[in-house]
């Protein structure tokens, strides 16, 4: 049987990589963050995240990969289907339930004005979005 070998010292891809117990255990945190909202920081022991490794969770969960993020969502929803629960792994109340309140940071994008759903796509900034010199 023929083996396909890879050149002398050429790169492993990353992909070829098992995963190391840290990324392990920090998909594990993630998944638990999607099904619960509580961010690993307050989970009980032993599943809590220490302050040593905040940064790289955080890191971690800010850099993963487009197909891991859309297997954590799937694999989110799937154990949610499983235990009878039928809600989404994510929601947010629509900014105009609450009226009156002045949020802090940039306001969400309005249905109402589409031009400025474009100006946030293309990267133009309006004045608001400007900070203050």
């Amino acid at each position: 049987m023929a083996r396909v070998t890879r050149p002398a010292g050429a790169v492993r891809h990353y992909a070829d990589l098992p995963a190391a117990p840290v990324q392990d255990h920090f998909a594990r945190l993630r998944l638990i963050e999607l099904l619960t909202g509580t961010h690993p920081y307050y989970l009980p022991e032993p599943l809590r995240l220490s302050e040593r490794y905040g940064p790289d969770y955080a890191g971690f969960v800010f850099t993963l990969p487009e197909p891991m993020a859309r297997y954590l969502d799937h694999r989110a929803r799937y154990l949610l289907r499983h235990a009878g629960i039928d809600e989404p792994v994510t929601w947010e109340p629509p900014f105009d339930w609450v009226t009156g309140i002045a949020w802090p940071g940039r306001s969400a994008p309005s249905p109402r004005n589409p031009a400025r759903r474009t100006r946030r796509r293309s990267g133009v900034r309006s004045a608001e979005q400007h900070p203050i010199a």
